[in-house]
């Protein structure tokens, strides 16, 4: 039985971790998921409100104004030590990212982070891994590209049981200057194959506001009454 903790940043959705997890909790491998940063928004008319360090998201609203969405707390010294605590209490046999481009630099220094205290393998997935694989296989052991049930439940599979990673699908490896680039399989068409995604709130841990909660923000009191839903596969967007 592996042992794998996801981490997202600024996403409390993060349907790709949750899918996957669910998959592997369903075939017997244990699966946490590490919500980091905050997820409220704040909407704005002009970026000269914010201080340096926000992450934003600019569009425009249904009156054709500008709207500007920010996760407003950036990720402190104290953010990442009770990350770390987490993972040390957890040790987990792989450590996840799930990756949106805007958040890859943090992700980066979060790696870099977890390698002084941890000897654990870090692999980088979502789009901003497959968006660009070779910039991320510098600063991750393992990228994963595409879809990501199979080719993590394969690699949950192969920890287990000691043997080489080097020739998972989806997959590229980095073993000091070597980097093993696997092919991409084609998209599942039969979607049915795959659980649910996982909103069980056990094995769920939020880090906001520099301290740790034992729960699933998109449920409970944390979600403010609200239930995310997407009737279709991938990004809506």
């Amino acid at each position: 039985m592996a042992k794998v903790t996801f981490i997202t940043l600024y996403d409390k959705g993060c349907l790709g971790a949750r899918y996957i997890s669910s998959l592997l909790k369903k075939e017997g491998h244990r699966s946490s998921i590490v919500y980091l940063g905050r997820h409220e928004g704040k909407i704005k008319n002009k970026k000269d409100s914010f201080t340096r360090g926000d992450n934003l998201w600019v569009g425009v609203n249904e009156y054709g104004e500008d709207l500007i969405r920010s996760y407003s707390d950036p990720i402190n010294d104290k953010d990442i030590g009770i990350l770390l605590d987490l993972l040390k209490r957890q040790n987990p046999d792989i450590i996840g990212f799930s990756l949106r481009t805007m958040f890859l630099d943090t992700a980066i220094y979060l790696a870099g982070r977890i390698r002084k205290e941890l000897n654990t393998p870090i692999i980088y997935g979502g789009i901003a891994a497959t968006s660009e694989p070779d910039r991320c296989i510098r600063y991750a052991d393992m990228v994963c590209i595409g879809e990501g049930e199979y080719s993590m439940l394969e690699l949950a599979r192969r920890i287990d049981s000691g043997r080489p990673l080097s020739d998972i699908t989806n997959i590229w490896l980095r073993r000091g200057s070597d980097i093993y680039k696997n092919t991409v399989a084609p998209l599942e068409q039969d979607l049915d194959k795959f659980p649910f995604p996982d909103y069980d709130p056990r094995d769920k841990f939020s880090i906001q506001n520099s301290r740790l909660i034992e729960d699933d923000p998109s449920i409970g009191n944390m979600s403010k009454f609200t239930y995310e839903i997407v009737t279709s596969r991938g990004c809506p967007f």
